[in-house]
């Protein structure tokens, strides 16, 4: 039996993407996304910022249209998978780029 592995992450971009074409051909993007959490220890009045940096795989047409930029703010769903160095990484394989409005 198989474990469930679905993902959803929001959060921005921390840098330009990385892209190029795998051993096979096929198109990737790699980047990182910064997700920022508060929260307000017992018994304090301040509130603290934690920040986690997940790694962000694309492949396909995913990778060829993903226009992000360093600060977009992205929605991502997909699977964690672990590489050969036992990094934990989002294989993402849906994703929406978050459009800033302008008041």
């Amino acid at each position: 039996m198989n474990d469930l592995n679905s993902v959803l992450v929001e959060g921005r971009l921390t840098k330009e993407p990385n892209r190029g074409l795998t051993r096979s051909g096929k198109d990737f993007c790699l980047f990182t996304v910064a997700n920022n959490s508060y929260y307000k220890p017992e018994g304090s009045e301040e509130w603290i910022q934690k920040t986690v940096f997940i790694d962000v795989s694309l492949f396909g047409r995913n990778a060829v249209n993903f226009d992000g930029v360093k600060g977009t703010h992205v929605r991502l769903v997909g699977v964690l998978t672990m590489d050969d160095m036992n990094k934990i990484r989002l294989l993402a394989n849906h994703y929406e780029v978050k459009i800033r409005q302008i008041a």
